[in-house]
């Protein structure tokens, strides 16, 4: 299971520190997610600017500093190695994405396209990048992606897949600008955290939405992947990557390795084990004088760290090239 998270923000709408703070939770709480890499792809003047590493991003925070209009991904590896180029956002002819979620028909997507990808989530970009059949896919999952030269960012929860979309500020018809997260208590930690107010978006499922500083906005046909067609059993394919066998271990118990639909074991939880909160809030509105972070984002987000994020003059410099699998030009 992995994490996604962004935002497009009015520029000089919301304070430096408030920011800085919104930016630093939602990394935090998506490395539970993730914690294998890590990748920002940040939009200035229309021209995505793309920063992965490995690890976890809370320790690379100054990279969602400076830029209002971004997206990130934290990866928990199930296909593919643990390595700077396997971790997400994607360049796949043209279009740059992270993908929240698993492709289940991964190898056979690979044999039928001749497509040479470690990792499953590639697939998704591919197949839109050409207009080819969603259908195709099986899995779950969401998306956030940007078509290189235009301006807008679109994100989409496919089928059983995780995303929460929230407003800033209190005003319904002229919000600050907009967040999300894979999770919903994400969103509250982190305006909770930053003190600002909040409204949340419904989002429904294979809906292109297109974030923008006015609002949110449905944009495109909806995208209408097939629903999962694999449970576990106990022996069979994919033992030979471990990631994979790490992903089944942790979601279906141990002595799981392969997934078919020959078995009828039920899938009840489609999320990496977590920490559990002491304490969950219900309000859907929050404003700083009615509730503080939670008592371990407080720890975490010391006033030491938080005037470090705040002095990072610049994202770190981090190696590795993004290049585009669709027609190997390097971005």
């Amino acid at each position: 299971m992995c994490g996604i998270f962004g935002f497009t923000l009015k520029d000089s709408a919301i304070e430096p520190e408030r920011r800085a703070i919104l930016a630093a939770t939602l990394a935090r709480l998506n490395d539970e997610r993730g914690g294998d890499s890590w990748g920002v792809c940040r939009l200035e003047s229309e021209s995505p600017h793309v920063h992965r590493g490995l690890t976890t991003l809370a320790d690379h925070v100054g990279v969602l500093l400076g830029s209002p209009r971004l997206f990130a991904h934290t990866r928990w590896a199930t296909h593919g190695k643990v390595t700077i180029e396997n971790a997400h956002p994607f360049a796949v002819n043209g279009i740059i994405g992270a993908h929240n979620g698993i492709v289940y028909n991964h190898y056979d997507l690979a044999k039928k396209y001749n497509r040479s990808y470690e990792v499953d989530s590639q697939h998704i970009f591919a197949h839109l990048s050409v207009g080819a059949d969603m259908g195709e896919i099986e899995g779950y999952g969401a998306i956030e992606w940007v078509v290189v030269g235009k301006p807008e960012m679109y994100l989409c929860r496919l089928v059983e897949g995780e995303l929460a979309i929230a407003g800033v500020g209190g005003d319904l018809d002229h919000p600050l600008g907009v967040v999300w997260s894979s999770d919903a208590d994400h969103l509250e930690d982190a305006f909770a955290a930053a003190g600002l107010d909040w409204f949340p978006y419904q989002v429904r499922t294979g809906i292109v939405y297109e974030p923008r500083e006015t609002g949110l906005f449905i944009s495109g046909p909806k995208i209408e992947i097939t629903k999962r067609k694999y449970v576990p059993i106990v022996k069979g394919a994919y033992s030979d990557d471990p990631n994979w066998q790490r992903y089944l271990r942790a979601r279906y118990g141990e002595g799981t390795t392969r997934a078919s639909s020959d078995s009828t074991a039920t899938v009840e939880s489609s999320r990496r084990p977590r920490k559990t909160k002491q304490t969950r809030r219900t309000t859907k509105w929050l404003r700083a004088d009615e509730g503080a972070a939670s008592d371990a984002i407080a720890e975490q987000i010391t006033a030491e760290r938080m005037q470090r994020i705040i002095d990072a003059k610049s994202p770190p410099v981090v190696t590795g090239d993004l290049v585009d699998v669709g027609g190997n030009r390097r971005l």
